[in-house]
Formats: C-alpha cells, structure tokens, sequence
C-alpha cells in the first residue's frame, strides 16, 4: 500500500522530484567540489565591495574595470560577509544562485522546446562541472544568467521585460547588448512596428538611469573604464593569440607573454596589428550572424501578438549561443571565464545540431579546465601541451559554432513558410 502511494507521489510531482534532485545536485558541486577560496579575482570584487560600504564611489573615488551593474554582484554576498575568508564562500552562493536560477529556467525552456526535460538537465550538469571552479571564481554566471532570463521572457511573449534583462545584463557585463538585434529581426516580423518602439525605449531607459549618474560625478573615470577595455592588448586565451601560440610551437613568429593592464597578454610581430583590427572583425562576424538569422524574414509574415512558437524559439536560443561563440572566437580579449556565458545555452540546443554541440563542448570545458588553473602559468613558460590544448579548445568552439550555423532551421516548415509568403507576395 505504501509502495503504491509512494508511485502515485512520483507520478504526480516527478518534475518537482526532478527539480529538486537536480538542485541538490548543483549545490554540493557549488560548495564541495568547487573551490572559491584564495583567489585574486574575488579579493578585487571584495574591495570593490568594501570601498563602496565605506562611502567611496565608484569611477570617482576608485578605478573599476566593471561597468557599474557589476557593484551590485559584489555587493551582494559583502552585505553578508565582512572579511575575505567569508566573503569568498558567500560569493560562491551568489553564483549558485544565479546557477539555480538558470537551472529553474532550462527546465520551463526544455519543457516549451520539447526537449525531454531529465536530459537536458543532465547536459546542463555536465557543462557545468566540466569548466570546473571558475564558475565561482568569476561573476560571469550573472550575466550569463541574465542573458537566459531575457531569452526566457522573450519566449513568453513578455518583450519589455526581456528587452530589460538584456539591458540589466549589460550592465554587468557588455556582451548582453548583442541579443538585442535577433529580438529586433523577430520582432519586426511578427508584429506592428509600433510595438518595437517601448521594448526599445525599455532598455534604453534602463542603461541611461544606470550609467548617468556615475558619468555626471566622474566623467573620466567613468569612461576610462570602457577605453581600458577598448585599448588591451591581443589576451593569450583568444583565437588569435592560440594560432601565434601553434605557430610559435612550429618554428614560426616568435611570442612572449607579459602581463599587461588587466590581463596576461602577448607581443609578437603580428599581435599589435591583429588587435588593432579585432573590433573590425568582431563586427563583421556578429553581423553575418544577424543577416543569417534575417534571411527567412525578408518577406514580413502574418502578424502574431502571442509568445514565439517552439521552432521560432529554438531557433531564438540556437541563434543566440552561436553569436555568443563568434564574438568570443574574434574578440581580442578573451579569459577563462567568458565560457561560463556559453553554459545555459548549451542544453537548450534543439534541431540537427543538438546531440553534436553538448558532448563536444563538455570536451571544450575540460581543455579549459585543463588550461585553467592547472596550466595556465605554463602558457606564460610556452610549454608547448598548454598552447595546443588552447587551440584544441578554441577550434572546437569554432566547429560547434560551424555546426549551429550548418544546421540553422527555419521557424517554419518550408510548405508552411511558402503557404505565408505567397498571399504577401500577391
């Protein structure tokens, strides 16, 4: 009798069951297998933190890096920690948090997708565990958070609040910002343009009311910390700098490492000259995306005030981890943790390319993994298996990307598509 009760629980809250095995799961990865402790990365986010509990602003009374969305993710486990060996493990459930919360929104998303839910969550897992500690070393799961949130609102139909997101995201980190174009293209094909204008305007206001006052009390420090970002030097974790590695282990240009203003960076004959066009290429690359994602729209369809359908939006989140993947691969500023921005959007890959991209790119997080914290000084030495193992890992960012690209689907099925596209071209 109690075996059948116990079944008949199963059945009717298995997807509670699920989530709540599955947030077990990730906490004791966060707070047993992961390490957050002695890391520099999360010292400067807890002085950070502390120059601002004790009166300094931001810009003005000291240099950030960060654009200021940032202060509230170190803010947050400071208001709870008031040394670093506190500060640390109250961080790393900061991230868990927002780890959580992609966890919560992967199984609504696998669930509109028609993605057999348990699967899914168990390729999240393994994404996850795959790129290791760097997880909670860095605040990139924020963002990377917020970038699945505004998808995640877009799918339901909620336009504001996901142009909102994006802008929120942005705010912490600037990457966010290059989603806004694929709501754009859907958008102006599936509804009045009039709707575009206040999702829009949304976003904007939010970046304006968050920047502005952090401009209007130190104009200089405020934009010194984004032409900082602009002026680096070529980071020896891009695609760039992997190939010079890989040519330097052949015999050819000859590199060195030296650590720059933020980052460990690499000279050579052609590293100035590859960074100086890197932004160049970076715009070339996204907006090939963009056209891409534009082609199947160049006739406007039939007008739909409802949320994206489950083609529309696989194709939405397929779409927006490939982007991710370009700007990262032609980016001349590319560290460890901007990988954790790739994790909520790998399980959620649906179509022709879905069962290729999770396994391959579990295999790019353990390269990273590898890369760092194990090896990452070797790259400084030119050892030579660190620098293969870096550019193993950036080409099969490469492939993955090629693979979502090769393998990009229409919304619609083409007999739909035409039956659509026919009264409007009458």
């Amino acid at each position: 009798m109690k075996i059948d009760v116990g079944l008949a629980f199963l059945r009717r809250y298995w997807l509670w069951c699920v989530v709540a095995f599955f947030a077990v799961l990730h906490i004791f990865i966060f707070t047993r297998v992961f390490q957050s402790i002695d890391n520099a990365d999360v010292e400067l986010y807890f002085n950070y933190a502390s120059n601002i509990m004790s009166g300094q602003i931001p810009y003005r009374d000291f240099t950030m890096e960060y654009p200021p969305g940032a202060l509230l993710v170190f803010l947050l486990p400071r208001l709870f920690a008031s040394t670093l060996e506190v500060y640390g493990p109250a961080f790393a459930l900061t991230m868990l948090a927002f780890d959580l919360a992609c966890l919560f929104m992967i199984i609504s998303l696998a669930r509109r997708l028609k993605l057999a839910v348990v699967p899914t969550l168990i390729i999240y897992s393994l994404v996850v565990i795959s790129v290791g500690s760097i997880g909670v070393q860095r605040f990139d799961f924020a963002p990377a958070a917020l970038s699945l949130a505004a998808v995640f609102a877009f799918g339901r139909g909620n336009y504001k609040s996901s142009w909102a997101l994006v802008a929120v995201g942005t705010l912490i980190k600037l990457y966010p910002i290059a989603l806004a174009p694929l709501f754009l293209i859907y958008q102006w094909r599936h509804q009045p343009w009039r709707s575009i204008v206040a999702p829009v305007l949304v976003c904007g206001a939010v970046l304006v009311c968050a920047m502005l006052p952090f401009f209007v009390l130190s104009p200089s420090g405020f934009t010194n910390a984004f032409s900082l970002q602009s002026g680096r030097n070529l980071q020896i974790e891009s695609f760039y700098a992997s190939l010079l590695f890989m040519s330097h282990a052949l015999g050819g240009s000859t590199v060195a490492v030296f650590f720059g203003p933020v980052s460990w960076d690499m000279t050579s004959r052609y590293a100035a000259g590859i960074a100086s066009i890197s932004l160049v290429a970076m715009f070339f690359a996204a907006a090939t995306v963009y056209y891409t994602y534009f082609l199947p729209y160049r006739w406007k369809q039939a007008i739909s005030v409802g949320p994206p359908e489950p083609p529309a939006l696989g194709r939405l989140v397929n779409f927006s981890l490939l982007l991710v993947i370009v700007l990262l691969m032609t980016s001349k500023v590319v560290s460890t943790q901007f990988i954790v921005w790739l994790l909520p959007f790998v399980p959620l890959v649906s179509g022709r390319a879905r069962h290729a991209v999770w396994p391959i790119f579990i295999v790019a997080g353990l390269l990273t993994w590898y890369i760092y914290p194990l090896h990452y000084g070797d790259l400084y030495d030119l050892y030579v298996l660190p620098m293969q193992a870096l550019f193993l890992r950036n080409i099969i960012l490469i492939i993955i990307a090629f693979w979502l690209w090769e393998a990009r689907e229409p919304e619609l099925g083409s007999e739909e598509m035409m039956e659509r596209l026919l009264p409007n071209c009458a």
